[in-house]
């Protein structure tokens, strides 16, 4: 029998660094970050069930590495979750400050958007050939048109607004053989508050002082999205699902 893999990208940080992803009925863990470090520590955590797996997600080339390991081990993908996202506009401004960072908002929209595509791609196949046929993609409220309220993180809010609408036409594709996909505001996310986010985690914004937020740890986020995913039928549409790790409904 052909083993069941769940492949989660950003895996060293924020949701993808909880034993919440773990669930019985999947063999192993494909577990992809750049730091190997922190990798190998969440496999030391975890167990052999963990494949840690060093990548670059804004690296073509180690793409199609991970798109040959496939080949070679020929699992059963159940699930991927694309975790994996930068947020590096942290001081540029609105379009008024005159400081856009353009070499940032490049690297944001190649990690946010166009490296989810590259896993998406190297994945789609093996995917489609599972039961759950299941892409959950960790974007933002910052994605969202309708909610944006976020003048001065020009890169970040357009990759993740990139990321959805990869979402919708990844779904376009693959919905004919069975294929769907959700989209995930994972919460303000308490796993960096105080600093810059790491290469690996998802957005996490710091607090204004007009502001009241309430922190979510990446357990508690990571449960709540796990349970939607048990259920992503009740969340699908004409469109992608994009709900909060509550499963609130988000607006595109």
């Amino acid at each position: 029998m052909r083993k069941q893999v769940a492949i989660i990208t950003g895996a060293s940080g924020g949701i993808g660094s909880t034993r919440l992803v773990l669930r019985e009925n999947i063999d192993e863990i494909w577990a992809i970050a750049r730091n190997r470090e922190k990798l190998d520590a969440l496999k030391k955590d975890f167990g052999d069930k963990i494949i840690a797996i060093s990548q670059d997600l804004g690296d073509a080339d180690a793409m199609r590495s991970l798109a040959d390991m496939l080949r070679t081990e020929n699992p059963v993908v159940a699930y991927l979750i694309n975790n994996a996202g930068v947020w590096l506009d942290h001081t540029s401004g609105d379009i008024l400050s005159g400081h856009q960072d353009y070499d940032a908002i490049f690297e944001q929209f190649n990690v946010n958007a166009v490296g989810a595509i590259r896993v998406i791609e190297a994945l789609v196949q093996p995917l489609l050939k599972g039961f759950d046929k299941l892409v959950a993609n960790i974007s933002s409220e910052a994605g969202s048109i309708d909610g944006n309220s976020k003048p001065d993180q020009l890169g970040y809010c357009m990759s993740k607004a990139a990321m959805n609408m990869m979402s919708c036409c990844v779904l376009y594709a693959i919905r004919p053989k069975g294929g769907m996909v959700l989209n995930f505001h994972p919460g303000w996310m308490q796993s960096v508050i105080g600093g810059p986010a790491g290469p690996d985690g998802p957005f996490v914004e710091l607090p204004r002082v007009e502001d009241v937020k309430f922190y979510v740890t990446p357990a508690q986020s990571a449960e709540g999205i796990m349970k939607v995913l048990d259920e992503p039928e009740r969340f699908s549409g004409k469109n992608p699902g994009f709900v909060n790790y509550r499963g609130d409904r988000m607006q595109y």
